[in-house]
């Protein structure tokens, strides 16, 4: 390893993941489609990164595995946050089979009945440590779980809680490597 990134995973201590598709997401066909409409109308276009973000990917399957082994060996811990409600966007959108759609079905707007599916859905978004990672759901969609409203907000409180959390941490371990630079 490159010794400035050796610099950065040595001064890092605690990394917040909002939603983070570490195993891939649901909706890259509707990215693919888009790409695809993009090109057709004469806009130069590169796939790649939706393609990535397919669970199946070798270089997000590569991306996570690297991770992990810093993570195994690294002094840092992980805070994981998940949407706890689905989209909302098109009801379309959130069938998980996949079928033709008519203009008409495409265009629809969402009803609350229509039901919700995750963008990250749990299993992608968290890293699984059992022992370097928090996991915590907050109150929103994937689109909107980083949009906090105030200091009352459920997002807020649980992120602002967490980086309380691992500076309290930070600052116990700074002591403690104090405590015994002054013993040795």
């Amino acid at each position: 390893m490159d010794s400035d990134l050796k610099d950065v995973l040595n001064s890092t201590f605690a990394l917040i993941f909002f939603g983070t598709p570490h195993r891939g997401v649901a909706y890259t066909h509707l990215g693919l489609t888009a790409s695809k409409m993009a090109k057709a109308a004469g806009f130069s276009v590169n796939d790649q990164n939706i393609r990535d973000l397919k669970g199946s990917s070798p270089v997000l399957t590569l991306i996570r595995e690297g991770f992990d082994q810093l993570l195994q060996h690294g002094s840092f811990y992980v805070s994981t946050f998940q949407e706890s409600v689905g989209y909302s966007g098109f009801g379309w959108m959130d069938s998980k089979v996949c079928r033709s759609f008519s203009m008409r079905e495409a265009l629809q707007i969402r009803t609350p009945l229509t039901p919700r599916r995750q963008v990250v859905p749990n299993e992608s978004s968290e890293l699984g440590h059992p022992t370097k990672e928090r996991k915590n759901f907050i109150d929103a969609n994937h689109m909107n779980m980083c949009k906090f409203q105030d200091e009352y907000d459920d997002g807020y409180i649980k992120t602002s809680g967490e980086i309380k959390r691992h500076v309290e941490r930070r600052r116990l371990r700074a002591e403690q490597s104090q405590g015994e630079q002054v013993q040795s």
